[in-house]
């Protein structure tokens, strides 16, 4: 794949640029005013390629350098055109609704898409491999074109990390899906480590939370045996005590007992005060004096005081016997109710005993309040337990997933490293290819290239792709091992002719990379040109030391015939016309 060219609709907002094979460039000119010379950023080298990653799907919003320009860029379409195994597609898309592209092959209609969609059709075009063997997954389209698209604020901190956050781990599967070599391994050593990560996470929440509640975790299975023992000796004491209806029914005996008794002592009562009563009929007498009442009534009348006398005697007679035999049915009565007193005493005794021993056995077993209690705290006990025991199940749980997983991720380690060992010669061979490169690029004095692709534990992808020099590297040194890198990843491309774009964008590649590193880079390109297809794209500025000062070394070619578009200082001369 690569870039025919880009242009607006309509046609007014910039002028159109197309793309040449080899070395573009987009070029800053000074043009001096008086005797001033302005600068020559944001003049319109950066916003290109801006444009040209706007229409490959980049993000659009505030944070996007595009977006200061919406209120009149949202009048355009932005129309990027591209050469797919020799047929041209067109991609237009718009600032003012970013979320919608068109595509269309050239002479057909084509249709407009959601950005989700556009970037399934872009991968499936740019980037499908059938004979890839490895996993290429359509959601990756931005991921992979970020390669190809190198930022100068963030695209250049290594020659693995080209987009900002960016997770080596990540990454590494599409480098290696890139160089064509396969990254199932890379991909499974992510998904594993994770899932390792998630149960090791899980085990340590559970154990601390546990740890927390219940103490010390070496203590628990202890925890969980005393619980066990307490939980059956309250069993034990609840069917000794049965139930709790069987606990009323002992206390209604002990209130009908405690009623009979005191029916009974208010029975001796009433006898004793009746027993008093009859002991006092004991004391009744006649003590009546007939004669001298008979003398009285003599001296009036001696006929009438015989007469009374005769008649008094007689009833005092009757009286006496009355009196006799009322002390004998008295007698009889005493004997009954003092016989009636001593068996109620009886009673009392045997009712109060049997009383004493229900409220001996109710107390002994705590009353019957207790059994509530007792089931309550039953209750509670077996769910601790159960509590418990289910938690030290999660724990072995965890812990069984957690070392299933580590065993399965020592050998995927295992498999990873003998894979590894099996692609020497393909890592050979991309390492023979780096070191081309990288030789183009630094004098011998300066020291080796280095690249493998090695196994290394200490790292999260296991898989560790090195790009860099022997003798260490400084800010300008890092930046000519990356440039190295993707020029070596892009030949490799091309020479085994994989169906990915044969283009770079390398915007602030060369900041502060030695000159004459600048100047082997281009001779290199240009060489490479003659015979390999494919588009290097960087922005550079008219008045670059290394443009106009031999001592850095001379380019072999005429860089200005490679210049695809030119911006200069003057406001009329910026890309948009205007200040932006």
């Amino acid at each position: 794949m690569h870039l025919e060219k880009i242009y607006s609709e309509p046609k007014n907002l910039f002028e159109e640029v197309e793309f040449k094979p080899g070395i573009n460039v987009i070029y800053g000119k000074q043009v001096e005013e008086g005797n001033k010379k302005t600068s020559l950023n944001s003049i319109g080298k950066s916003t290109l390629i801006d444009l040209i990653n706007f229409c490959l799907l980049s993000d659009f919003s505030k944070k996007s350098k595009l977006y200061k320009g919406k209120d009149f860029l949202d009048k355009y379409c932005i129309v990027l055109e591209i050469n797919i195994e020799d047929k041209i597609y067109k991609i237009k898309r718009s600032t003012n609704n970013p979320k919608k592209v068109f595509i269309g092959q050239e002479g057909e209609s084509g249709q407009e898409e959601t950005l989700d969609n556009a970037k399934r059709i872009l991968y499936n075009k740019m980037f499908k491999n059938s004979n890839y063997s490895g996993i290429s997954d359509s959601s990756w389209f931005r991921q992979v074109i970020n390669f190809f698209i190198r930022d100068e604020k963030t695209g250049f901190e290594s020659p693995i990390i080209y987009y900002k956050n960016g997770k080596e781990e990540i990454l590494n599967s599409y480098h290696l899906m890139l160089m064509d070599i396969d990254n199932t391994l890379s991909l499974k050593n992510k998904e594993v480590r994770e899932e390792l990560g998630k149960t090791k996470l899980e085990l340590e929440g559970t154990e601390k939370i546990i740890e927390r509640e219940y103490g010390n975790l070496d203590s628990i299975n202890s925890k969980i045996d005393t619980l066990s023992k307490e939980i059956k000796t309250l069993e034990n004491s609840k069917e000794k005590f049965k139930l709790n209806e069987s606990y009323k029914e002992q206390e209604e005996v002990v209130n009908r007992m405690t009623q009979e008794i005191k029916k009974i002592i208010l029975e001796n009562n009433t006898l004793k005060n009746n027993l008093e009563n009859y002991k006092q009929s004991y004391k009744l007498k006649v003590d009546i004096d007939t004669r001298k009442i008979s003398s009285i009534y003599t001296e009036l009348n001696e006929e009438l005081g015989i007469t009374l006398k005769k008649t008094l005697d007689q009833a005092i007679d009757f009286k006496n016997n009355l009196i006799s035999s009322r002390k004998d049915f008295i007698g009889k009565k005493v004997i009954d109710i003092k016989n009636k007193i001593e068996i109620n005493l009886e009673k009392i005794k045997e009712l109060d005993l049997k009383r004493s021993e229900i409220f001996r056995f109710l107390e002994n077993k705590k009353a019957i309040e207790d059994l509530t209690e007792l089931f309550n705290v039953l209750a509670l006990k077996k769910q601790s337990y159960e509590d418990l025991k289910s938690k030290i199940n999660l724990i072995e749980s965890l812990n069984k997933n957690y070392l299933e997983n580590k065993t399965k991720y020592s050998k995927l380690m295992e498999k990873i490293n003998l894979f590894l060992t099996s692609n020497k010669e393909e890592i050979s061979s991309l390492r023979e290819l780096y070191n081309e490169i990288y030789q183009n690029l630094y004098s011998i004095k300066e020291g080796d290239g280095f690249f493998d692709i090695r196994f290394n534990s200490k790292k999260d992808s296991k898989i560790a792709i090195v790009a860099s020099s022997r003798d260490g590297d400084g800010f300008g040194k890092n930046k000519g091992c990356i440039i190295a890198y993707d020029l070596m990843v892009l030949f490799n491309i091309i020479n085994k002719r994989l169906s990915y774009p044969y283009f770079l964008v390398h915007d602030g590649a060369f900041t502060g990379v030695y000159k004459s590193q600048f100047i082997s880079t281009m001779n290199l390109l240009n060489n490479k040109s003659s015979n390999v297809n494919f588009q290097y794209i960087i922005p550079l500025n008219e008045d670059d030391e290394s443009l106009t000062d031999e001592k850095f070394g001379k380019l072999d070619f005429d860089i200005k015939e490679h210049i695809i578009a030119t911006y200069t200082n003057k406001t009329k001369d910026k890309i948009f016309g205007r200040e932006y």
